[in-house]
């Protein structure tokens, strides 16, 4: 898990609009009447299952808190097959019961994918992303999570989530990005990378 620093590029910036997208699950998110987190996740991601449960699980710990589940999958299809396997144990993705009860939407030609990853600055937005949003529509948080690093467990978004949801103003306290003393060509092959997504 990265460090996300006090200036990152998102914060403070107005959510896009995420009108386009297509709800599989649950009613349209309205974005600017309460705390929202947007949270990018994938049918494919299996590995990331515990994750999305996990987010499930915050929403469910913050009543006014809105979450909603943006897919990265390739077709409205792949949503809808992972719907069905509501109610599924599967124990070789540690997950008893697979439910998820905030909104799934599918995200044709990956328009909110790709506003989030302009306005943030990052290349490419994996399952497991989030973004906090509060009630006047600004990004206040972002963070990346995995099965190993669950977002109720690690991290700093459970105590943004604390704060936000009492009324008070979120916690940065990670400094500002680090002076970069390598090339600019991290990446190797000209900074070439494959977007599974």
């Amino acid at each position: 898990m990265s460090v996300i620093y006090d200036d990152d590029a998102s914060f403070g910036k107005t959510a896009p609009d995420m009108s386009s997208l297509d709800y599989v699950t649950g009613s349209p998110v309205e974005l600017g009447v309460q705390p929202t987190l947007v949270v990018f996740w994938a049918k494919i991601n299996k590995d990331a299952y515990v994750t999305f449960i996990d987010y499930d699980d915050l929403a469910a710990k913050y009543p006014e808190l809105k979450v909603i589940g943006v897919s990265l999958d390739a077709t409205r299809a792949d949503i809808e097959g992972f719907v069905k396997k509501f109610g599924t144990d599967m124990a070789e993705l540690s997950v008893t019961n697979l439910n998820i009860k905030y909104p799934l939407a599918f995200d044709e030609g990956k328009v909110v994918k790709k506003a989030f990853e302009k306005l943030s600055g990052i290349p490419s937005l994996q399952a497991g992303a989030c973004f906090l949003i509060d009630a006047e529509k600004k990004i206040v948080w972002r963070e990346s999570f995995n099965r190993y690093n669950a977002p109720s467990k690690s991290g700093q978004l459970k105590d943004q989530l604390d704060a936000i949801m009492s009324g008070k103003p979120i916690i940065y306290k990670n400094g500002k990005t680090p002076e970069d003393s390598e090339s600019d060509d991290d990446m190797g092959d000209g900074g070439d990378y494959e977007d599974m997504f």
